[in-house]
């Protein structure tokens, strides 16, 4: 949680002064939120409506999650208004990760699955 928003704002980054010692498209990414709860990383991606997925921010997060230990949720809405959300997944037969489809969401079941979440991470230790 942001508890002081201006501050916050004043301590942003901008991480171009890495982008020459990177190679081709290659650049840093951020989070927008992150929860860990005994060795299980829980990823928030939060975008405005309508608004794309960054190809790179996905191979990102796909490498997290093909790692084991990590759920992705990307979560579309204006500001503290959750709208759809889509969980980024790996295929237990394939492994590979996909996106499912976007699903009507507001805070209420968002948080509940944000709980949901926390009660499976406690059942499977990953420490």
């Amino acid at each position: 949680m942001i508890k002081n928003p201006t501050a916050y704002m004043a301590s942003v980054w901008n991480y171009d002064f890495m982008a020459d010692n990177l190679p081709g498209k290659c650049r840093m990414s951020d989070i927008d939120a992150i929860l860990e709860r005994k060795g299980n990383l829980l990823v928030i991606e939060i975008k405005a409506p309508n608004a794309g997925v960054p190809v790179g921010q996905l191979i990102l997060l796909k490498a997290m999650v093909k790692a084991g230990n990590t759920t992705v949720y990307y979560l579309w809405g204006n500001t503290d208004v959750p709208e759809h959300y889509q969980r980024l997944r790996k295929d237990k037969f394939s492994g590979e990760c996909m996106l499912s489809e976007k699903i009507p969401t507001d805070a209420t079941h968002f948080a509940k699955i944000i709980g949901n979440w926390f009660d499976w991470a406690n059942k499977h230790p990953k420490d």
